[in-house]
């Protein structure tokens, strides 16, 4: 192979290389030059001008480059010594084992009751089933008391003329009309009756049963007379019509009101009650939705209003201790007002569910943390109410402050929740509350979201001169959550709605703090990539190869245009050279070869440049774009990265070592079990200034008030110590 041929050909082959690199350069400066833009991008025209004007940064950068790789290779060289280094690879790892564990209990804590009643009391969702079932039975009981009366009416009537034998057999049929059971059930006069008796707390109803028994007693009594003394007289059956019209004014009709005393009357008032009760609670979950879209706006006349409605109407006995006050604070509020005035109606529509006489306990939650139950007891003689509740699986032992005598409090295994119970002495129509107040568990301080924002915008700074600042910055734009957390606590007006709302940003809290492991894991890359190869790794896979695939296509298409640049000159060269000598003639040797021969050099020279410009650019182009939307990050959210800096105290403090606290504006600190903001809390710290430290996880802090302590694990964040 003649090198003297090939030397022009590789040696145009490095110029378009070097040309080449020269404008794929600001390409691979591309996504530099997006962290520094602050701006927006208009067209993109501005964003190839910004790309064309990194060139000026060329040297600097170049610098820049290698002394950052160098200060990440002495960083990681030390980190592996340092405990005092931005992160470590097992604290990484016991948080996120924290977080993956902690995960499932917050989902099923979400679907779990606030209060279950563990006493199996009817629900006031039954009332309606129960009207309706009573509006059967008086059909059923009119039908059969209309044949009933008629027959006895014309029993009556024919006595005089029917033989012993003849008034035996229609007694006997009456008698079967009581206790008939068509269908095999409890279907019959007697036993409507009796449940009618047992099922609502009614002298109306009361006093129907007795009149059925009692005319039924009277008919048996009359057929056993006529089978002992085959004789009966029609004075003697007159008890039993008597009985038998009573019961027929007692059922009444579907046309009686609401003001009539029978059973038709007594269904209509009952809905009307019911309907009147539903009425109360919807306008006081009205008031408390106007509450939570303002605050500020005084509500007293409307809740003042409710009151009076409510008192005036309620079926509680002796409400005359309404509001019930918390037990230590007594504070009324204007929440806690309308919450007491929607359980009394509660309470009403238990009454009408619950059989005969029985005891009700109605329980709320009310502010200031405090856990109302209302014992009820209608009946005219005095009761013991048993009490059996569940309290919510958050609470522990530890946060209950203060409950009413008579209450006994002990963790259920089965139910994995502390358990309220108690026997409670009742007068007659006696009504009392009990409470129960605990320390404030579902809330949120301020300075622990802004926690959690901090340390992601730490990681992200000590990231923004690294490879792996487009993934961080893809992983920053999902911790949006964090903005709408507070929010939703603050939206939240009543005890119950902070609970849910408390349960679920949990679980969206406890995301965040596992993208933020996330951030600590490409930290923990960072320190560990000391080198270009380091440098190179956190491009991202269809950046890479897109850069690759546009480098090899300006080669091969360079490659093969240059071949063909030299095709066309050795054609054009053998076009213009002149004749071989001849032996006879001495012809002059042509002046304008050597001119020629450089004009087709300059040309071919100059299309060289022109086709590395094109292709230069183009892969200029090519590789910014795939740079810009390989890394799936919006321009507009990318901000110019911090300065890098190696985060956590350069000294290290022997443990254990007493630290000051810092109340935050809540006036408490809230401990945890684990180093995790969405981990169980164990207790609150209000009045105390100074703890002991045993122990520091990334930015939480074992602590204790003695050495005792160091067992409890109580961790908090370490932004309430005072530096």
């Amino acid at each position: 192979m003649n090198f003297r041929r090939l030397a022009p050909t590789i040696l145009n082959i490095f110029i378009f290389l070097g040309l080449l690199c020269w404008f794929i350069k600001p390409a691979m400066a591309a996504e530099q030059t997006q962290n520094y833009y602050s701006g927006p991008v208009s067209s993109i025209g501005s964003f190839v001008s910004n790309i064309w004007n990194y060139n000026s940064q060329s040297i600097s950068y170049i610098r820049e480059l290698i002394g950052s790789v160098l200060s990440k290779g002495d960083q990681a060289t030390s980190s592996s010594s340092d405990p005092t280094s931005i992160v470590k690879a097992d604290e990484i790892n016991e948080i996120q084992k924290i977080i993956t564990t902690t995960r499932p209990s917050l989902e099923q804590l979400a679907s779990k009751p606030i209060v279950k009643q563990l006493n199996n009391q009817s629900s006031s969702a039954d009332l309606s089933d129960k009207i309706s079932k009573t509006q059967n039975i008086a059909d059923s009981l009119y039908g059969s008391l209309q044949n009933l009366k008629s027959r006895s009416l014309i029993l009556e009537k024919k006595w005089s003329t029917l033989n012993q034998k003849e008034i035996q057999s229609e007694l006997t049929t009456l008698s079967n009309i009581f206790k008939q059971d068509v269908s095999g059930g409890d279907t019959n006069i007697i036993a409507y009756s009796g449940w009618l008796k047992t099922s609502w707390n009614n002298p109306i109803l009361l006093n129907l049963s007795d009149q059925a028994l009692a005319a039924q007693s009277q008919i048996n009594n009359l057929i056993n007379d006529i089978s002992l003394y085959n004789s009966a007289k029609v004075d003697t059956f007159k008890p039993a019509l008597g009985h038998i019209q009573k019961l027929d004014g007692l059922v009444g009709s579907s046309l009686a009101t609401s003001s009539d005393l029978n059973l038709f009357g007594f269904i209509k008032k009952t809905t009307e009650q019911v309907a009147l009760l539903d009425k109360q609670i919807q306008e006081a979950d009205k008031i408390l939705a106007e509450y939570k879209s303002d605050p500020s706006v005084d509500r007293t006349q409307s809740i003042d209003k409710l009151a009076a409605q409510v008192i005036s109407s309620s079926l509680v006995p002796r409400v005359d201790q309404f509001p019930f006050p918390t037990t230590s604070s007594k504070i009324i509020t204007p929440v806690n007002k309308i919450l007491s005035l929607k359980a009394l109606s509660d309470a009403g529509r238990r009454l009408l569910t619950t059989n005969n006489g029985q005891v009700i306990t109605t329980i709320w939650l009310a502010e200031v943390n405090t856990i109302h139950t209302l014992v009820v007891n209608p009946n005219q003689t005095p009761q013991t109410a048993s009490l059996k509740f569940a309290l919510p699986p958050e609470l522990k032992m530890e946060q209950i402050k203060n409950h009413d005598r008579g209450l006994n409090i002990v963790f259920d295994s089965t139910e994995d929740a502390l358990i309220v119970s108690g026997e409670i002495s009742l007068n007659a129509l006696e009504t009392r509350s009990l409470t129960l107040e605990t320390d404030n568990i579902w809330n949120l301080n301020q300075e622990d979201i802004d926690n959690l924002k901090n340390q992601a915008d730490e990681l992200l700074g000590y990231l923004g001169n690294t490879s792996y600042f487009s993934q961080a910055i893809s992983i920053k734009n999902q911790l949006g959550a964090l903005d709408e957390v507070l929010l939703k606590q603050k939206q939240s007006v009543t005890p119950e709605e902070k609970i849910v709302t408390f349960r679920e940003i949990s679980i969206e809290i406890n995301q965040v703090e596992e993208k933020i492991n996330s951030l600590r894991s490409l930290a923990l890359n960072a320190q560990n990539s000391g080198d270009v190869l380091g440098y190179a790794s956190g491009i991202h896979p269809l950046t890479l190869w897109g850069i690759i695939a546009v480098i090899i296509a300006c080669l091969i298409f360079g490659v093969i245009y240059i071949s063909a640049l030299r095709s066309e000159f050795k054609l054009n060269r053998a076009g213009v050279l002149p004749p071989p000598e001849s032996p006879t003639l001495n012809h002059a040797r042509p002046r304008y070869h050597h001119r020629e021969k450089s004009n087709h050099r300059a040309r071919k020279f100059t299309k060289i440049i022109t086709f590395a410009l094109i292709f230069g650019g183009l892969g200029s182009l090519g590789t910014s774009l795939i740079l810009t939307y390989g890394s799936q990050v919006p321009l507009s959210q990318i901000t110019a990265p911090k300065p890098q800096k190696v985060l956590g105290s350069s000294t290290e403090k022997s443990y254990p070592y007493e630290s000051r606290l810092r109340l935050p504006n809540s006036g408490y600190i809230t401990v945890h079990t684990a180093p995790l903001l969405t981990s169980p809390q164990v207790t609150l710290l209000t009045d105390t200034s100074t703890v002991l430290v045993f122990k520091s996880i990334d930015h939480w802090v074992q602590i204790g008030l003695s050495n005792d302590d160091q067992s409890k694990n109580w961790w908090i964040s370490d932004i309430y110590l005072e530096k």
